[in-house]
């Protein structure tokens, strides 16, 4: 009787086991995917699955911070560091890991790194920011040439975030507190850095230039793009877009720094121009109208 007791019993959950089915259920999307761990795969943020790129670590930098990086043709990076407790350093890392010292640099970081055509390299600083060329076969102890201090322009910018070379050859530098563009002639013997472009941002954090020589600037707090061409002598011309891609304005403008003028377009975005011996127009449109300033004097203070 207790046997038979037994295989009833055995054979219930037996039964009940088998009446469980099967469950099934679908994971698509990135939150569901990021809750495992991924295996030789990566998880896109539209939900896909891909496989994963080969990850392996070449170089570990004794530096709290790795800022910027650079590469040149024969795949060595070049990298910016920089420590909280002060001091920064250009490096130079070989593809089998092994690193070389290129320079030393007082400021807390290298913010921005650009490679040159004849092998030297350009290495901007922040805070209160310098930007230096370090020669190809450069040594710890070599002083490298100084290009632009801040400290000794009127704007006096906080912050160098980008370097890019114009169609010409000249560097241009991105500068944050006040946003603004330099450009530092590097095939002349005066290499006078002068003032650009202006915004009334608060930073401009990243540079491109075309093939055809446009200047493409993104800023920081309003997170507009900037499109400069047209540029003639003293006088360039400005495009600015915004997140979904429209163009918001375009400012035509004398590059000297004088005395400047406000607008506001009515989707609440400030706009700054210079007032010069060049007129300058200000059309911002919206989808309500386009409005039109065809000239403008200004007697306060500039800000």
């Amino acid at each position: 009787m207790y046997r038979l007791s037994t295989l009833s019993v055995a054979f219930l959950f037996s039964a009940t086991a088998l009446a469980q089915g099967t469950k099934q259920w679908t994971q698509s999307r990135f939150e569901e995917f990021e809750r495992g761990t991924p295996q030789n795969v990566a998880i896109r943020s539209d939900g896909r699955l891909e496989a994963a790129p080969e990850l392996r670590t070449i170089f570990t930098a004794s530096a709290t911070y790795l800022w910027s990086l650079d590469t040149d043709s024969k795949g060595d990076a070049y990298i910016g560091t920089g420590a909280a407790s002060g001091g920064s350093q250009l490096l130079r890392v070989a593809s089998d890991g092994k690193s070389t010292t290129l320079a030393e640099f007082k400021e807390l970081g290298v913010q921005a790194i650009k490679l040159l055509p004849d092998g030297s390299v350009l290495a901007a600083t922040s805070p209160d920011g310098k930007l230096y060329r370090i020669a190809a076969n450069a040594k710890p102890t070599d002083k490298p040439e100084l290009l632009f201090d801040a400290s000794q322009t009127t704007e006096k910018p906080k912050y160098l975030w980008s370097i890019a070379l114009d169609a010409q050859g000249n560097v241009l530098l991105a500068t944050g507190a006040p946003a603004a563009i330099y450009r530092i002639p590097l095939h002349t013997a005066n290499r006078k850095p002068e003032l650009f472009f202006h915004s009334d941002d608060q930073h401009i954090r990243t540079l491109l230039v075309a093939h055809d020589g446009t200047i493409y600037a993104g800023s920081d707090g309003a997170g507009i793009v900037y499109r400069i061409t047209g540029i003639t002598g003293a006088l360039a011309r400005a495009y600015a877009y915004d997140a979904t891609g429209n163009r918001t304005s375009r400012t035509a403008f004398d590059r000297t720094p004088l005395p400047q003028a406000h607008g506001r377009s009515r989707g609440g975005t400030r706009h700054r121009w210079s007032a010069s011996p060049v007129t300058p127009a200000f059309i911002p449109s919206s989808p309500t109208g386009t409005r039109t300033v065809t000239s403008c004097s200004w007697n306060g203070p500039s800000r």
